[in-house]
């Protein structure tokens, strides 16, 4: 295709034709995602492991592997979990339950209008 070679640019082809070529580009991505998202987490552990081969100390070097495999094995089972399972998994509370209406939670920092200091 004369596109794709260099010799004919997006802008220049007719606003229908070049919709069509986004259309086919945005849904060939999309359908190859997954394995981009695989092969991202794979090449991930890899540098990891290479990094910590070349600039670790050797008695360090096995209790890092094992700490580097035990999170990639927790980040793929994350992410292969049901959605139901992921709906606290970046909360800020951590999946705790919020604090109900009207009821002081000690996480909060600001004081009440009368507990300030004048």
């Amino acid at each position: 295709m004369a596109l794709t070679a260099g010799e004919i640019k997006l802008w220049e082809l007719p606003p229908s034709v070049s919709q069509l070529y986004l259309f086919g580009h945005i849904d060939g991505a999309k359908s190859r995602q997954a394995e981009i998202d695989q092969l991202t987490r794979s090449y991930e552990h890899k540098l990891d492991t290479a990094y910590m081969l070349t600039f670790t100390p050797k008695e360090q070097r096995e209790e890092y592997q094992r700490r580097l495999d035990k999170y990639f094995h927790e980040r793929d089972a994350a992410f292969f979990a049901e959605p139901a399972q992921l709906t606290d998994l970046h909360s800020l509370r951590g999946g705790q339950e919020p604090p109900e209406a009207g009821v002081e939670d000690a996480s909060n920092p600001t004081p009440e209008r009368g507990d300030r200091a004048a």
